[in-house]
């Protein structure tokens, strides 16, 4: 992973005139395996080729867990000493990998049919438990109680998955279509409400939309903003979404939610550099 720091304050684009903010973010970047060649060279978070890259990260604990797609592996890290990580295991998958997500000793693992669990309380020996197939790609995710959102990108759906027995999750409410989740990508849960971003909106579709996960069974899209915006992975402070892209021209892009059945879009920021803040996003103190 490569990325930036900024602490200053910084017009946002399309904000009222003369409004700044005081920030700190950093913004991890997915890019291309060329550009992570020198990490998998050093050793560092091997998982699996040498063309291939860690897609997604996840620490917790003293643990770090890697997923790769292209090389279709699964890699733990001991990190108790984080400057001499220790492969625990490298287990190959039978899908290509997307997101990973973790409750208890189960990992959640976004591929390109559904979603995989593993047992991975002994971490030198992770167990595949159960496959549940959702009929295509599952992209972005995320686990909040007893529930994984989960975003298929392909197939313009959204589908909350029931884990409270995590060897055997249960398809619960699902919504789909091009309008609200074309090319449906991330998704931030927060409450009753989750906050979807999806990368293919055009004319007419949004790239930002709010649904309301009361019923798990009947989830409701109950606001939208950004027609037209290409959206790609969302993280929240306070009352505001940022908001990844893949555009290259596309920057940060500001939503705020102070009412979440009423998002309004704030502006755009851009690095001096110029570049797209790409597919993940997070938060450091």
């Amino acid at each position: 992973l490569t990325g930036w720091q900024y602490r200053k304050s910084h017009e946002i684009q399309g904000s009222p005139a003369g409004a700044v903010t005081d920030y700190q973010v950093r913004i991890k970047a997915h890019y291309s395996s060329v550009a992570f060649s020198p990490v998998w060279n050093s050793g560092i978070i091997a998982t699996g080729t040498a063309e291939d890259t860690a897609r997604n990260i996840l620490i917790d604990g003293n643990y770090l867990y890697a997923v790769s797609h292209t090389g279709k592996k699964l890699v733990i890290y001991d990190i108790s000493d984080p400057n001499a990580p220790v492969q625990k295991s490298l287990t190959d998958t039978v899908y290509n990998n997307i997101d990973i997500r973790k409750s208890g000793n189960y990992l959640f693992v976004s591929n390109q049919d559904g979603v995989d669990v593993w047992d991975v309380t002994d971490p030198t020996a992770p167990s595949l438990v159960k496959h549940v197939s959702l009929g295509g790609y599952v992209h972005g995710m995320f686990l909040s109680g007893n529930f994984l959102y989960c975003c298929q990108h392909i197939l313009n759906k959204f589908v909350i998955l029931d884990v409270t027995d995590p060897t055997n999750p249960v398809t619960r409410g699902s919504l789909s279509g091009t309008t609200y989740f074309h090319g449906c990508h991330d998704v931030y849960v927060e409450g009753n409400y989750a906050y979807v971003t999806n990368y293919l909106a055009g004319t007419g579709e949004y790239g930002f939309v709010v649904v309301d996960v009361t019923d798990k069974d009947n989830p409701s899209v109950v606001a939208y903003a950004g027609e037209n915006h290409k959206n790609s992975h969302v993280w929240k402070v306070g009352n505001y979404y940022y908001v990844g892209s893949h555009e290259p021209d596309a920057g940060l892009r500001i939503y705020d939610v102070t009412d979440p059945t009423s998002p309004s879009y704030v502006g755009q920021f851009f690095t001096e550099e110029g570049t797209s803040f790409g597919y993940s996003i997070a938060q450091y103190n």
